[in-house]
């Protein structure tokens, strides 16, 4: 009766042992794919971000653009144009 309870008690450590390896082994493949996952949406993101950037600064740069050629046909005096050129950049 002593053996086979000695037997038992080996078997479910082995067992338990085994299952923990599984578990451990399981658990560090599903961090190091939640890893990889997190890497990718952040470097999808961070394209995404300076796409949105890059179309801004080019909007911005249009409109600036636009806005001194309206100053231009406005004010033939160049002195009066620089002037006129200031007072908007410290306004926006």
């Amino acid at each position: 009766m002593e053996e086979a309870l000695c037997l038992f008690q080996q078997l479910h450590r082995s067992e338990l042992d085994l299952w923990l390896t599984y578990q451990m082994q399981l658990s560090t493949r599903l961090y190091q794919m939640v890893a990889a996952e997190r890497d990718s949406q952040l470097a999808q993101l961070e394209k995404v971000h300076n796409q949105n950037v890059a179309k801004q600064k080019k909007k911005q740069e249009l409109q600036n653009w636009d806005e001194m050629k309206a100053l231009a046909k406005k004010h033939k005096d160049k002195s009066e144009l620089a002037r006129s050129a200031l007072l908007n950049f410290w306004k926006n």
